[in-house]
């Protein structure tokens, strides 16, 4: 996804918080918050708040100026993929292959990973980019990293974020 800048007047943020918990609510357990999968970012590793209370993630934005990462996607755990849009897609077996320049690379996600935005506030703008967020899987710790175009996701989370551009 390409990255978007909105001035901080011109994005229904709390209407964009609001429908991605939701989602999260249908792909989270009960035990938690859903402002649980919520994670603030610095240097690619993400950290938590607490698990079964409610965080304020409008002011950890505009306030904290922390960069936050929003899910848009649930793990790909072999099954149509869920997704906060409403919609559920497939990634192909090897990934989507997509072109960068003269080189191919796949997009694809594991059963400890998701899609959704990197957001931060700069300049009196929200920077969206597209990013993936990846659970501890007992090797690598938990990590959050920018991805230029999450293939088969890319249209439908452009889509989904622009829906909150207003103005």
């Amino acid at each position: 996804m390409k990255e978007i800048r909105v001035g901080v007047g011109n994005f229904d943020l709390d209407t964009f918080i609001h429908e991605t918990l939701n989602f999260v609510r249908t792909v989270l357990s009960d035990e938690f918050d859903p402002s649980y999968a919520v994670a603030w970012v610095e240097d690619h590793e993400p950290d938590y708040g607490p698990e079964t209370e409610a965080r304020d993630l409008s002011a950890e934005l505009l306030e904290d100026r922390k960069v936050l990462f929003f899910p848009f996607s649930g793990s790909n755990v072999g099954d149509p993929i869920p997704c906060a849009n409403g919609e559920e897609y497939v990634l192909d077996d090897w990934g989507d292959l997509e072109l960068y320049g003269d080189e191919e690379e796949n997009f694809d996600l594991s059963d400890t990973e998701c899609a959704g935005y990197l957001i931060k506030v700069e300049n009196r703008e929200f920077v969206i980019n597209s990013a993936v967020h990846g659970g501890s899987n007992g090797v690598l710790g938990a990590y959050v990293n920018p991805v230029p175009d999450c293939g088969t996701l890319d249209g439908p989370m452009t889509e989904f974020v622009s829906h909150f551009i207003v103005g």
